[in-house]
């Protein structure tokens, strides 16, 4: 009688096993040794079966010209968590400007955002936002919300036929040392540049930030053209504009690295 339990484990066990490794492996190759399985695995037990499985990317970009004589440096993280909860940061390291014969990073500036999205497969979110940045009395956090345009029902389909993807938040309430009120709208978006022919190798990314306070309504946008050159090698062209600086604007070229997770 216990002979025929533990068997009765270790056929249970090796199906789960084999199941799971189908179901990772899709992209590894297949040799000729390999037994070719007939039948269809038992599915796994639902206990022993994660919830939620975390993806992220990392990209790293380094642009060591910009016509403003400075250096670059970018760090940018994304994941899915659980819960409806997304994580999206990235950090600016840069030379002062006119220095760009020196590459010592002097300055930062970083904005780490933590997303909630609605249920029900609503295209809206809550979003969270805490701004870093070199110097006094420039740091704050931001609470809003957003709408992703390529995830609207009626527009899903023509967004993802030109592979196009477009987010914007409103951030109403921002907490920090300024005066008077302050407020942001904040757009992102990402497509390729004919997928199919260019084989996925040519896209165009950027954001707009829109500032609006007493001291007027500046604005931030950078737009990227990106080549891929090898795995995950790309060369990025940058059109740039702050203005909060004193040159406003500038082009940037560089290497862009990434790792999807």
């Amino acid at each position: 009688m216990m002979i025929k339990k533990i068997l009765s484990l270790t056929i249970t066990a090796l199906s789960i096993v084999s199941f799971s490794h189908s179901a990772i492996a899709q992209d590894e190759p297949v040799f000729e040794s390999q037994p070719v399985i007939q039948e269809q695995p038992a599915a796994p037990d639902p206990e022993f079966t994660p919830k939620h499985q975390t993806h992220g990317l990392i990209d790293l970009n380094y642009y060591p010209y910009d016509t403003r004589d400075y250096s670059v440096f970018t760090v940018n993280l994304a994941a899915s968590l659980p819960n409806r909860f997304s994580y999206f940061s990235f950090v600016n390291y840069t030379t002062a400007i006119g220095s760009n014969k020196n590459q010592d990073l002097e300055d930062f500036y970083t904005e780490q955002n933590l997303t909630w999205n609605l249920p029900g497969k609503l295209p809206f979110d809550l979003i969270a936002q805490w701004v870093i940045g070199t110097g006094l009395n420039n740091d704050l956090i931001r609470f809003g919300a957003g709408v992703n345009a390529s995830a609207i029902p009626f527009v899903s389909s023509l967004f993802k036929d030109f592979g196009i993807f477009y987010i914007v938040h409103f951030f109403p309430m921002q907490v920090d040392s300024l005066s008077g009120y302050n407020c942001q709208i904040e757009h992102f978006y990402n497509f390729m540049i004919l997928p199919a022919t260019l084989r996925e190798r040519v896209y165009v990314y950027g954001f707009l930030d829109q500032n609006f306070g007493p001291g007027g309504h500046p604005t931030v946008h950078e737009h990227n053209l990106g080549i891929r050159l090898i795995e995950r090698f790309h060369s990025v062209a940058e059109y740039r504009h702050n203005a909060f600086l004193p040159k406003q604007d500038g082009f940037g070229f560089g290497l862009e690295y990434k790792i999807n997770l």
